[in-house]
């Protein structure tokens, strides 16, 4: 069974590699970061990308739009 799994901050260092090692494993992700490219939004191995506000500036807006991620799609 494919899992649907969403990554926030996904220009980590540490969310690029997991990215990468659960696309090639076959799970459908969606790469979530405040930056419109990084490493983990590469297509190779994301199903969808999906811009954030920054945390770090507008944390309410972040949380409200992971929230609306969360509702509008199925993730395992």
């Amino acid at each position: 069974m494919t899992r649907n799994i969403l990554v926030t901050g996904s220009s980590t260092f540490f969310a690029t590699r997991l990215i990468h090692e659960l696309g090639r494993k076959g799970a459908n992700v969606t790469a979530a970061d405040s930056l419109f490219l990084s490493a983990g939004k590469m297509p190779n191995y994301t199903r969808r990308c999906v811009r954030l506000p920054m945390l770090a500036t507008h944390p309410g807006k972040y949380l409200d739009a992971v929230l609306a991620e969360l509702q509008a799609r199925e993730y395992d």
